[in-house]
């Protein structure tokens, strides 16, 4: 390889810096002010563990006399001892496993004289240290593996080598040369296209790879006839053959690999939400992360088995999930439950495809992409994805369906007005039958190690007094419980009805939040929170903004509550009993009760039924004969939240009897196509 080569690979290699790809190493050691001069051993075994553990990767380049951060440092030892640390890719290898291709030079850059080593990734053997080490390159570490993790099969090898191969008659003229030259710009501004093909190792000198075409080349089906994502939309859960036949769109996105990614996003991305018809509005619905499809995406494209050239990329979308399908099957060295543990397990079939994917921001870390795709659907709060290595074929397929069932859904939303993170409605989920929550079961339904992560979860929760203590706070063994949302909506009523009392002012400080404090009832467990909780809470409910001053909201809520305390007892005033009708939307707690909540019978004097969610479509009348099927309604009332978005109505039925059946029977009732809210009112 010509010196120019060298230099210009040396300075790439620092501009870019560490990664899955290249590491540097120190020729120095010792504190910055006094510096010496490595132990020559050290080095050798240094640069034997980290080529044994690119080898056994997707390859790389290592530097020595370079520092962790670029700068380069130099090679101080003795030419006898440079000359040994030369032949560290031989000696420090095992001699039944050598490394396949190594290049090692000696070179002056910018003055310092340093080692430059290259390996290709190895397709024949399992590379050991020569005293017998198993390691491989993982991200920026280089790691111990077991062998029998890193055994290769015979289409593996062909696959593995499908991208290194040269392709006979392919020239620059066949290839973009506008694609390459804006890569070029993106890796090292003002790069040659020609000096860009050689450093990613696509081309050499005029002969071009296999790699090289898929990448760039002008017109890909004469160098692989199946460089292509196919994106089926299909109408159901089964793909119908014959008269059933139920494909509502079959479309194709063709080109080099650079232009792939954009076109089968671009055939992707509207299926990604769903429109629907909803209170005389036509709404999108999203069904899939966005983020999660594209990584699904580029981690086909840059893993399938391109020596397989019968057989695209597929993507079939069904009403209730989407299935990538790339051809080729797992590497045997990559299991389906390695990867479902999600330590970032890394083995590349394409591995100059991969390589320039990341250095150009397509791919993030190696290995990380299946991860990404787990984390996006649980941030969605949608089920794991499924990994599925069949004959010839690998699928990642993406669900539509909440971890949380129906009945999950229908009784967390009695804590809308409390924002709670997903880690919190997992916490009150085991509390939902009224059973008591160790610390134990928190650590567990959370998928946690972290005692900082448990702490911030309940401390948040008691916070807000969704959680309560059931033990004390020195108790080994520490015990919470969940308070009910009915429960809960009446501790918020009493703060808010506690708020309105005092009338405006202009900004919340403690003085303010001492009098409300005062004003709440004995139960009410915001009487109890330190300052700092209870604008904590404040803020939670969107009452102040970031610089304690009232939000519109807290503006209305003034406005709805005319009667502030005039040299009165703390709690002369105050009624246990609350209006629902006079609380804003978002902080009206209008929960989904469910079936278990049936067992709160309201008392003789109150024969109200609260229905919410209602559709802008209801009139009383539709709430009259919906009710009417189960006895005499005597009264219905219509009202609109603060904000005129939200609708909700107070039946009255004429006895006690029929309020209950109407009650239990209505539970999972919808009207307009929206499932209704039903609990126990008080509506005067």
């Amino acid at each position: 390889m010509e010196t120019v080569g060298i230099a210009e690979r040396i300075q790439f290699a620092i501009e870019q810096g560490e990664s899955h790809f290249r590491e540097f190493k120190s020729a120095w050691e010792g504190h910055p002010s006094d510096r010496k001069p490595r132990e020559p051993r050290a080095i050798a075994d240094d640069i034997g563990k980290t080529l044994v553990g690119f080898a056994n990767a997707d390859g790389g380049v290592l530097l020595v006399g370079v520092e962790d951060d670029g700068t380069v440092s130099g090679i101080s030892h003795r030419d006898a001892t440079i000359q040994q640390l030369q032949e560290a890719c031989k000696t420090r290898v095992h001699h039944d496993t050598p490394l396949p291709n190594p290049l090692v030079r000696r070179f002056d850059f910018k003055g310092k004289e340093i080692l430059y080593f290259t390996v290709d990734k190895s397709t024949k053997f399992v590379h050991l240290t020569s005293d017998g080490k198993c390691l491989q390159r993982r991200d920026k570490e280089t790691l111990p593996i077991p062998a029998e993790h890193i055994q290769f099969e015979r289409q593996e090898q062909i696959s593995r080598q499908f991208d290194r191969q040269f392709v006979d008659g392919a020239t620059i003229a066949d290839l973009n040369i506008d694609l390459v030259k804006q890569i070029s710009n993106l890796i090292s501004k003002g790069m040659s296209p020609e000096r860009c093909l050689q450093i990613l190792n696509l081309a050499e000198y005029v002969s071009l790879t296999e790699y090289g075409m898929l990448m760039f080349a002008k017109d890909i089906r004469r160098w692989h006839p199946r460089c292509e994502v196919r994106v089926v939309r299909i109408k159901g859960k089964i793909l119908g053959t014959g008269k059933d036949y139920n494909v509502i769109r079959d479309e194709f996105a063709t080109g080099n690999i650079l232009e792939l990614l954009s076109s089968a996003w671009d055939k992707l991305r509207p299926h990604l939400v769903e429109t629907k018809f909803s209170n005389a509005l036509f709404r999108e619905q999203v069904m899939y992360p966005e983020d999660a499809c594209r990584e699904a995406l580029i981690n086909a494209i840059a893993h399938r088995d391109y020596s397989i050239e019968g057989r695209g990329i597929e993507i079939f979308i069904f009403d209730d999930r989407m299935e990538v399908q790339s051809p080729g099957v797992l590497l045997s060295t990559v299991k389906v439950d390695e990867l479902k543990k999600l330590q970032g397990l890394h083995q590349s079939r394409n591995a100059m495809i991969a390589r320039v994917l990341r250095e150009i921001g397509h791919m993030r870390e190696m290995g990380e992409g299946i991860r990404r795709i787990f984390f996006l659907m649980r941030e969605h709060d949608l089920v794991p994805p499924e990994l599925i290595s069949g004959a010839d074929k690998f699928s990642v397929i993406l669900k539509y369906k909440s971890v949380f069932s129906d009945s999950d859904q229908i009784w967390l939303s009695g804590f809308q007005s409390f924002k709670l993170t997903r880690d919190e409605m997992l916490v009150a989920l085991l509390g939902k039958d009224a059973g008591m929550i160790s610390k134990q079961q928190v650590f567990k339904i959370l998928n946690i190690v972290d005692t900082d992560v448990y702490r911030s979860v309940v401390e948040g929760m008691l916070t807000k007094g969704i959680l309560y203590r059931v033990t004390s706070r020195q108790s080994e063994d520490k015990r919470f419980a969940v308070r009910q949302p009915q429960e809960c909506e009446s501790f918020l009523a009493d703060l808010f009805l506690s708020i309105g009392r005092f009338g405006k002012v202009e900004q919340i400080d403690r003085l303010f939040l001492s009098k409300v404090q005062n004003v709440l009832s004995d139960e009410n467990p915001y009487k109890k929170l330190t300052t700092n909780k209870l604008f904590s809470i404040f803020t939670v409910l969107g009452l102040i903004s970031q610089f304690k001053e009232p939000t519109d909201l807290l503006q209305k809520l003034w406005l709805e509550t005319k009667s502030p305390i005039r040299n009165s007892s703390p709690r002369s005033s105050v009624s246990p009993k609350v209006k629902l009708s006079s609380l804003p939307k978002n902080v009206q707690s209008h929960p989904k009760i469910s079936k278990k909540s049936s067992t709160i019978r309201p008392s003789n004097d109150i024969k109200d039924i609260y229905v919410g969610n209602l559709s802008n479509q209801v009139s009383e009348n539709d709430l009259k004969i919906l009710f009417g099927q189960y006895g005499e309604v005597i009264s219905v009332v219509i009202k609109t939240s603060t904000n005129s978005i939200q609708k909700y109505a107070f039946v009255r039925m004429a006895t006690e009897a029929e309020s209950k059946t109407a009650y239990s029977q209505l539970m999972e009732a919808e009207l307009y196509e929206k499932r209704l809210f039903i609990g126990w009112g008080d509506h005067k």
